[in-house]
């Protein structure tokens, strides 16, 4: 995005919040995380409303596979250590009962405005992002 194209905080509600192609997620720090937004792409992507995706701890979307455990302590490692990592993979589950694998997604750590940390955020593009009806579908 340019600087040209944000012109007002609406233009960046509208990018962010109201974009169709890029999802944006996110969760809290609870012992369970909660997600606590999604953009209008990550609704659509993960078949959910706001008020679905908003109470569904971020655990219950995560589809694990024999190998997968080993690869997430990995990526939560480096988004740890280095604040963000790129081109994280992985299954999650639609409010459908279907599966969207993602592609090149990108996890930071977030913080409030003093500095603590007030959950993670993953960003991709859904376009990327195959639809499955099976977690072994390729």
């Amino acid at each position: 995005i340019s600087d040209e194209a944000i012109k007002s905080k609406s233009d960046i509600y509208n990018y962010i919040c109201l974009n169709d192609r890029f999802v944006l997620i996110s969760h809290g720090t609870e012992e369970d995380p909660i997600y606590n937004f999604g953009n209008v792409a990550c609704l659509e992507a993960f078949v959910r409303t706001w008020d679905d995706l908003i109470t569904i701890p971020s655990r219950e979307s995560v589809v694990f596979q024999s190998t997968d455990e080993e690869l997430r302590k990995e990526l939560m490692r480096k988004v740890t250590n280095h604040g963000y990592v790129e081109g994280a993979t992985g299954i999650r589950v639609r409010g459908d009962g279907k599966f969207i694998r993602l592609v090149d997604a990108v996890v930071w750590n977030c913080y409030d405005g003093d500095g603590t940390y007030s959950g993670q955020a993953a960003l991709f593009d859904k376009e990327k992002c195959p639809i499955l009806s099976s977690i072994d579908e390729e």
